[in-house]
């Protein structure tokens, strides 16, 4: 049995400090500078390597830790497990972290960030080609500080356990109930290496359009393909379950057999069909599940509050077992994003939202595409072919923001007759992005004349007007 007392010896043994043995030295030249406990941080708005604006403003009653690291400087290595493992400990509790790097290259920055899993945003100069942090410059490096909602730093320079009882004690925590998390362990080199080639070509697809990092580059998607599809048929059961029970999700995924989810396997991740460890809030009673299902009953009221927050972007589902988590979420999406999903998702989102409407009406659709599929071997010529047998509601045709009816795209009157219906078709054949050819495309939701799709294969992504430019 792990003691308390075992707990914090190890926190101070793989804890060479989030800080470690200062250099003094700055991420650029001139004198170094620290900021001071009491001090106001700076309200920049920044973009992290991955595109993702960054704030050094945590959300209301939450923490944020701010890293200041060179990932090339001596026990980068150790201090970096060190801050993951912090991190892990209590970022369900209010913890967020950013790291400001703007000294490294963003090729070290990419390695470092997937060898350890590094689950929160990292700044450099060059995130955006306008040097974002650049009037960080002067700070010290390495260094770390705690900030508070009011952007004023209430701690300098943790390590040890020290660190964990600092956090603690500002989050009005107790250690005691707080479990210290298996040490950060690194991917293999050969997975890194596999994982920072797809890295760099998702990063050419992220010039294009952002939402490409959430898709995959075709490598990262190739991979996940057959989990994937178990999520697409989880993601319908779930639609299924929603509509018979006034829109409430299952106690367990194990609910969902066998009426809405016929096989077994589906809740197998092909890669890895056990559950990861140290999850066991998210297990199954009854059935065996690899998936981490995140309204189960002990996590669920916090996944119901952050639905007020993030809106139907909140994972339902997630899968550990690829080099990036997946996630199925509450709107019908599937996508990657690191552990910390939470630091890619602007907040204030509701599930009353514009865009929250529109899904939600296209996954209703989708489970009835996929029905008709099912039993008919096709793809119906037109959406009012599934009334009445697949859809109750004929309203439920219109989308609920523009008031149109949907625009089907394989019906033979959307354009090229019967033989644009069959080039469609084959388009959907595709490997490479045959399960996101458009079925049905929403426009007019965001001002910037992105897209909600639904594609073939039943799952909902936002793209460009052009959705062919996030598989190029």
């Amino acid at each position: 049995m792990i003691t308390q007392t075992k707990i914090r010896r190890l926190a101070v043994a793989m804890w060479i400090g989030v800080v470690g043995s200062y250099t003094g030295r700055a991420l650029a030249d001139g004198p170094s500078v620290t900021w001071k406990a009491g001090d106001k941080v700076p309200e920049a708005k920044m973009l992290s390597i991955e595109g993702i604006p960054v704030s050094l403003r945590p959300p209301e009653g939450k923490l944020l830790l701010v890293l200041v690291e060179d990932f090339k400087l001596e026990n980068a290595t150790e201090r970096t497990k060190a801050a993951i493992t912090l991190y892990r400990r209590f970022h369900g509790k209010g913890l967020n972290a950013v790291c400001l790097s703007p000294g490294a290259s963003e090729s070290t920055v990419w390695r470092s960030a997937f060898r350890w899993q590094i689950p929160w945003p990292i700044v450099t100069a060059k995130a955006d080609g306008e040097k974002p942090a650049s009037q960080f410059a002067g700070l010290s490096v390495p260094a770390s500080y705690v900030v508070d909602e009011q952007g004023k730093v209430v701690a300098v320079g943790l390590e040890g356990e020290k660190a964990h009882e600092t956090i603690a004690k500002l989050l009005k925590l107790s250690l005691d109930a707080l479990p210290m998390p298996e040490e950060p362990k690194a991917r293999k080199e050969e997975d890194s290496r596999i994982t920072f080639d797809a890295v760099i070509a998702q990063q050419a697809l992220t010039d294009a359009s952002t939402y490409a990092a959430a898709i995959g580059a075709a490598k990262e998607r190739a991979a996940a393909e057959p989990c994937k599809d178990n999520l697409r048929q989880i993601s319908i059961a779930l639609t299924d379950y929603r509509e018979e029970h006034n829109g409430e999700l299952p106690k367990h995924l194990s609910d969902l057999y066998p009426t809405h989810l016929q096989d077994e396997k589906l809740l197998l991740c092909p890669r890895n069909p056990d559950m990861p460890e140290g999850f066991g809030d998210y297990a199954d009673p009854k059935m065996k599940c690899s998936y981490l299902y995140e309204f189960a009953p002990e996590p669920r009221p916090r996944k119901e509050g952050q639905l007020k927050v993030y809106g139907d972007r909140v994972p339902v589902v997630r899968c550990l077992h690829h080099d990036r988590p997946m996630s199925l979420s509450y709107g019908g999406e599937i996508y990657f994003s690191d552990l910390g999903w939470e630091n890619n998702e602007p907040e204030g989102q509701t599930l009353e939202c514009k865009e929250a409407r529109v899904r939600h009406q296209l996954r209703i659709i989708g489970s009835a595409l996929a029905k008709y599929r099912r039993d008919k071997g096709d793809m119906p010529n037109e959406l009012a072919d599934l009334r009445p047998d697949y859809l109750k509601d004929e309203s439920q045709l219109t989308c609920p923001v523009t008031n149109k009816a949907f625009n089907y795209r394989f019906s033979p009157e959307a354009g090229g007759g019967r033989q644009g219906r069959e080039l469609k078709l084959q388009e959907a054949k595709d490997p490479n992005y045959g399960m996101y050819v458009p079925v049905i495309r929403v426009k007019g939701v965001w001002e910037n004349g992105d897209v909600i799709n639904l594609g073939y294969g039943g799952e909902i992504y936002r793209s460009p007007d052009r959705w062919e430019e996030l598989f190029q």
